[in-house]
C-alpha cells in the first residue's frame, strides 16, 4: 500500500543516543544483524536545489521579511518561531497562488529521482523530514509519493486570515525538530540528508549524515562529522558500496 505524506504528530518518546560514523571506504561483513536503514531528507535546499520557502517569502510577504529571515539564517532567532512568523504574514487566502508559484519554481536537484529509484531495492526506507509547510510540499511530491515512506513537515492552519503553522513536533529552537522525528524509528541506522539550520538538531542523532551548503558549516562549528554532497548522484555513489542492504559495521556503527 502507498503511504501517504504525514505532517509530524503523535508522542515522541526519549530520543535514542547514536554514535556518529562515518562510510566505511569498503563493505564489511562482521555477521552482524542488519538494522534498518531510514533516510530523513530535507527539503528546501536539497531535494530542491533553492530554497524555496525564501522565494515564497519573498514573492508573498510583506516589505521587511527579510529581517527574519536573516536572523533565522544567522542563528539568531529560533528556525521554528522565524518561519511562524513569516507564514503569519501571508493571507491564508493566498494558498492557492502559493501552490502554483511552488509548482512552477520548484528545481529538482540533480539525482532525486535516481536516488529516489536506488532506496527500496537497496534496503532504505525515504523520508521527506522538512521544516517547510504541508501544504506547498505535499503537492509538489505527489508524482513521486510511491517511492517516499513518510512526508514529515509543520502543518498549516488555514481557518484564519493569515497562516499559523501547528508545531506538535517543536523543540526550543525548531518548528519541525528533526531529531524528534527521528526517535520514531528506533533501532534503525539513521541517515541525514540536508543543507541548513534545521538540519543540524538532527545530524545530531543521526547515524550518517550527507550535508551541503551552509549545514557544512554548522558542522564544523559543532564537530559533527559529515560527508558532503551536490547532486543526489553523489550519495547514491556512496551507499552502493554497500552492496545492497548493509550491516551495522558497514557505516561504523
Amino acid at each position: 500500500m502507498k503511504r501517504k505524506g504525514v505532517s509530524a504528530s503523535g508522542r515522541i518518546g526519549a530520543r535514542p543516543k547514536l554514535e556518529h560514523c562515518a562510510v566505511s571506504p569498503k563493505p564489511r561483513y562482521a555477521g552482524s544483524p542488519a538494522r534498518p536503514l531510514v533516510v530523513f531528507c530535507d527539503f528546501d535546499g536539497t531535494i530542491a536545489e533553492q530554497e524555496l520557502i525564501l522565494q515564497i517569502f519573498e514573492r508573498f510577504c510583506p516589505p521587511g521579511w527579510e529581517t527574519i529571515a536573516r536572523a533565522v539564517g544567522e542563528r539568531r532567532k529560533p528556525v521554528g518561531e522565524g518561519i511562524a512568523e513569516l507564514c503569519g504574514l501571508i493571507p491564508s487566502s493566498k494558498k492557492d497562488e502559493i501552490i502554483a508559484f511552488a509548482k512552477g519554481a520548484i528545481r529538482f536537484r540533480d539525482g532525486f529521482l535516481e536516488f529516489l529509484k536506488f532506496c527500496r531495492p537497496n534496503g532504505l526506507q525515504f523520508n521527506v523530514c522538512s521544516g517547510g509547510v504541508d501544504f506547498f510540499i505535499q503537492p509538489i511530491l505527489e508524482p513521486y509519493t510511491e517511492y517516499i515512506d513518510h512526508i514529515y513537515s509543520m502543518a498549516a492552519n488555514l481557518s484564519g486570515d493569515r497562516i499559523r503553522l501547528q508545531t506538535t513536533d517543536s523543540c526550543d529552537t525548531c518548528g519541525l525538530c528533526k531529531a524528534k522525528v527521528m526517535a520514531r524509528h528506533p533501532g534503525t541506522i539513521r541517515i541525514l540528508i540536508g543543507d541548513g539550520v534545521t538540519d543540524v538538531h538532527g545530524a545530531r542523532e543521526a547515524s550518517l549524515v550527507f550535508a551541503r551548503g551552509k549545514l557544512r558549516g554548522y558542522l564544523d562549528q559543532d564537530g559533527i562529522p559529515y560527508q558532503s554532497f551536490e547532486s543526489f548522484h553523489d550519495i547514491i555513489g556512496a551507499l552502493s558500496r554497500f552492496q545492497g542492504k548493509p550491516h551495522e559495521d558497514q557505516v561504523g556503527c
